[in-house]
């Protein structure tokens, strides 16, 4: 059992996307490849093989550098789900 515990992680795994929520005020993302939709309270984003919804109110990018991103604004929900064919 302690073996596994020590064993390196799967491939690409430092490489997944993750979101952390703070106190429904703030959302930190890793792995964010592009903001696909922006309107009053809806962000859509691109996290490769899903797409990451966030709703809520007055939601404002606050940061963006690399494929991290923060999202600053009182947060209603946060949605995972494949991401779907290209928009036009």
């Amino acid at each position: 059992m302690l073996r596994g515990l020590l064993s390196q992680p799967p491939e690409h795994f430092y490489s997944q996307a993750a979101a952390h929520i703070t106190g429904r005020r703030l959302v930190e993302i890793q792995g964010c490849r592009r903001v696909l939709e922006i309107e009053e309270g809806h962000l859509c984003l691109d996290m490769g093989r899903w797409q990451m919804e966030l709703y809520g109110e007055r939601l404002a990018i606050r940061a963006l550098e690399g494929q991290q991103l923060v999202v600053e604004g009182a947060l209603g929900r946060a949605e995972f789900s494949p991401r779907k064919e290209e928009r036009p």
